[in-house]
């Protein structure tokens, strides 16, 4: 009887979960089924946007610091890729993101301190 009532009280919480799960392997599963120029394509998106947030925190000196916390998030979001992925390779994606970040800043005739005060704001 108590397991009814238990099932009773908490059913939401337990059709939410059911749900987040569904939900998460089919994104896996969506992600894993793209061709590997996609999934390159979207790691880079979310290393520049990682790339991006940490160039506000750190000053130029201070890239490799940078490098290290963008390496971190990307264990964290991407664990299995970090296994699979060489560490070699995702620092040249990192590295490229600064790059791209440069330029789209130079396009813009701003400088990365600009950037960060602008940011600042």
């Amino acid at each position: 009887m108590s397991f009814i009532n238990w099932l009773i009280t908490y059913w939401p919480m337990i059709v939410i979960a059911i749900v987040l799960i569904v939900w998460g392997i089919y994104e896996f599963k969506l992600f894993y089924k793209l061709p590997n120029s996609e999934k390159v394509k979207r790691i880079k998106a979310c290393l520049l946007n990682w790339v991006t947030i940490a160039a506000k925190k750190y000053d130029a000196g201070e890239m490799d610091l940078a490098i290290a916390e963008v390496y971190d998030v990307f264990c964290t979001k991407f664990p299995v890729l970090k296994s699979i992925i060489p560490l070699d390779i995702v620092k040249g994606w990192i590295k490229q993101a600064f790059d791209q970040l440069e330029g789209v800043l130079a396009s813009e005739n701003k400088t990365m301190t600009m950037f960060k005060a602008q940011m600042t704001k």
